[in-house]
């Protein structure tokens, strides 16, 4: 080792001896501080002096004054007078020609024009276009569009910060109109907080809450309404059906007078409104039904009066007579006492109960006599058959009980009116007392009645009944809605109420007594983003430091092999005891080292003391730096020592592909392929590595396993020189030989 030593010391007194090598030597240790101090420096925090940057700002906007927004509005002009109050960028005002003249010439970095239809646009979904047909079309919204110029001629970076100040200007349009939005909703609801404060607002809400039910009962009113008038409409169509079989049976059998169907039809479309509708085809029905029963007397008396010989004749005329029209007619009848029974359940107030019971009574003596009827023409037949002779006698009796039925039929009408119809009535009004649903439900009732009664036309009863079971079809599906609009009206009722004991409008009142301003920001911005750095660093200078004073040292150490010999010379060999080519390597390669490390030390404590640069642990961070030089420079030492001039060259490669591949200033995901699979395996990856952890804070164990890791490359370039060094010296001699022979190349 003394060899090494006694190389080492004769270089530093050869160096120290002459003042020219003195200060060529002074100037190798601080030329990398500069380096890297200039441009920590200059990105120290760059985008705090954007502010001297040029953007041309050219507003042709006309503005807009519409239907719906009567004052005239000029956003452009809006924001031109907001980017006068900003100062992130040098926003000059002129004309649309300048502003693209002047980013053609370079006067501006880049420039933004506001075209005259900006407001327009912007307003578009409050205004009405017009389309090519010439009509109005309340359709065609269009998207409010900024024109941007940008030269990136001019300077890269500079056009993408321009670009952000576009953002911005777009972000500035879009605050103004939601805040203006949002205000006047503030507004609003700070009108509604000044409400909800006064005594009026609990009486109003509790007022509410009565009428809903109040309207909620009138609806299931409305809809048991609905019910009944289905039931009835049942019972007019069964009393057509039956009648109408009687005069037919009668127009076939006994060939006498018809009943006139055609003017019970027109009957049914007399009425003005849907529950007269009903209440005709009711009265109809029963006065078919007693016009019906004149003839059954008639038929009887007829029939009985036969002589003997037609007396098996005569009594299957009086059992049909019993068949096909007097039970029917009881039928008919039962179903409409059964009808006025359920009505009867529906009723709240005693007096209508006690109508509905005077009319089951009426009815109960209408089939009593029906009833009547029907057994004595089942006797007459009986004994026609038995005696085999006609019964005159039986005949007349059966024609005045027949006559009997009719009148109580015909009593039957005036008790529907009296009874039924006047108290249907009553709930009538109470339904039509309603809210809006209710009422369009009763009006789509009405119009289906009328259109079923409207369109007997002469078709017969046939007709008419079908038109009444459609009635009775509509009548169901209003019932059944008008109870769905009876339960959604009490179950409003309900929330109010809850609302008003659990204390919801005092809530509300809190809510809205927030000041506007307040309401208006969390409806602009209802989400913001807290930013939390997890390794916080205190600028950008801080956060390039790790890349620019790494790269620093590598350079420092391509000018040392620049500038130093790599090889001893004869004349110092010849002052050594028998040196071996191990000790002429590392003692030349100590000299490396020696500058490097004075280099890596005037940078470091500059960038810590001088520019403040962050730093988690100081010492960790020198001895990063240390380490890192040790390893740079006789990585670059052992090359030029070994390889001459093709080793330089392939150093000055290395530290190329390093600056492009290491992801110092973007992101190794954002480099091409080849640099992302170089990048592992350079020693300037694992160093900014480390040397970050020491700047913003450390991870486990990265710091050191990145130390690690460049200890590799030493390794490797010790190898290089302890077996390459003399075979590979002696073949690069010829080489260099050849080299300085062309006279040009050293």
């Amino acid at each position: 080792m003394k060899n090494v030593w006694t190389i080492f010391r004769t270089d530093m007194l050869h160096i120290r001896s002459s003042v020219i090598a003195l200060i060529i030597a002074i100037g190798l240790i601080l030329m990398p501080s500069f380096y890297a101090w200039f441009n920590i420096y200059a990105n120290w925090d760059p985008y705090d002096s954007t502010g001297d940057m040029k953007v041309a700002v050219a507003n042709s906007d006309k503005g807009y004054q519409g239907d719906l927004l009567p004052a005239k509005v000029n956003m452009g002009d809006q924001v031109s007078n907001a980017l006068r109050a900003n100062d992130s960028l040098d926003w000059t005002f002129v004309n649309e020609d300048k502003a693209k003249s002047g980013v053609e010439s370079g006067e501006y970095y880049a420039a933004i024009v506001i075209p005259e239809d900006f407001s327009t646009d912007l307003f578009s979904l409050l205004n009405e276009g017009t389309a090519d047909s010439g009509k109005t079309d309340k359709t065609k919204a269009r998207q409010a569009q900024l024109v941007y110029y940008s030269n990136p001629k001019k300077n890269p970076i500079g056009s993408t910060v321009t670009d952000q100040g576009a953002s911005t200007v777009r972000q500035q349009i879009s605050d103004t109109l939601t805040s203006s939005v949002a205000q006047t909703a503030a507004g609003t609801l700070d009108s509604v907080a000044s409400y909800l404060d006064t005594d009026q607002s609990a009486r109003s809400i509790s007022a509410l809450s009565a009428n809903l039910r109040r309207q909620s009962a009138d609806l299931s009113d409305a809809a048991d309404l609905a019910s009944s008038y289905a039931g009835l409409a049942d019972s007019a169509a069964s009393l057509l059906d039956a009648s109408g079989k009687s005069m037919e049976r009668t127009k076939r059998s006994l060939q006498s007078s018809t009943v006139d169907m055609d003017g019970i039809t027109g009957k049914l479309g007399d009425a003005s409104t849907s529950i007269d509708r009903v209440n005709a085809n009711m009265a109809d029905g029963l006065d078919s039904a007693a016009n019906a029963f004149d003839n059954v007397g008639d038929n009887a008396e007829e029939a009985l009066g036969k002589p003997a010989a037609g007396s098996a004749n005569t009594a299957a005329a009086l059992r049909a007579i019993s068949t096909n029209r007097i039970r029917p007619m009881i039928a008919s009848l039962t179903q409409y006492r059964n009808t006025l029974v359920s009505i009867r359940e529906t009723l709240h107030t005693e007096p209508a109960k006690a109508a509905i019971d005077r009319a089951i009574a009426d009815v109960d003596r209408t089939l009593k006599r029906l009833n009547a009827t029907d057994t004595k023409i089942n006797d007459a037949a009986d004994q026609a058959e038995a005696k085999g002779q006609a019964i005159n006698d039986s005949g007349k009796d059966i024609a005045a009980q027949a006559q009997a039925s009719a009148q109580s039929i015909r009593d039957l009408n005036k008790s529907y009116q009296d009874n039924v119809v006047a108290t249907l009535s009553g709930v009538t009004d109470s339904a039509k007392r309603t809210g809006t649903d209710a009422k369009a439900l009763v009006d789509e009732t009405t119009s289906a009645l009328a259109d079923v009664t409207g369109r007997t036309d002469g078709s017969g009863s046939a007709g008419a009944l079908t038109n009444i079971k459609e009635l009775t079809a509509n009548i169901d599906t209003a019932h059944d809605t008008l109870l769905e609009q009876s339960k959604k009206l009490g179950e409003t009722a309900d929330k109010l109420d809850e609302a008003m004991a659990s204390g919801g409008v005092e809530e509300v009142r809190k809510l809205l007594s927030q000041p506007t301003d307040t309401i208006a920001l969390a409806m602009t911005t209802p989400v913001t983003t807290k930013r939390i750095a997890v390794y916080p660093i205190a600028n950008n200078g801080s956060a390039m430091t790790p890349f620019y004073t790494l790269l620093a040292i590598w350079v420092g150490a391509m000018f040392l092999s620049i500038i130093l010999k790599a090889n001893v010379s004869d004349r110092i060999s010849a002052a050594l005891d028998r040196p071996r080519p191990w000790q002429l390597y590392l003692g030349r390669g100590l000299t490396f080292v020696a500058f490097s490390l004075a280099q890596t030390t005037v940078l470091g404590l500059g960038d810590l003391l001088y520019l403040r640069a962050q730093a988690t642990d100081p010492l960790l961070f020198m001895l990063c730096l240390w380490w890192s030089s040790l390893v740079s420079s006789m990585l670059v030492y052992t090359l030029a020592a070994v390889f001459n001039t093709v080793g330089k060259a392939i150093c000055a490669a290395l530290m190329v592909s390093q600056i492009a591949g290491i992801g110092g200033t973007f992101p190794v995901e954002m480099l091409p392929g080849v640099f992302r699979q170089l990048y592992p395996y350079l020693p300037f990856s694992h160093g900014i590595t480390a040397l970050r952890e020491a700047v913003g804070g450390f991870y486990g164990n990265v710091y050191w396993e990145q130390m690690g890791r460049m200890g590799i490359y030493l390794v490797v370039a010790l190898l290089i020189g302890f077996t390459l060094y003399t075979p590979v010296t002696r073949a690069m001699a010829k080489t260099s030989t050849l080299i300085s022979s062309t006279m040009a190349m050293n």
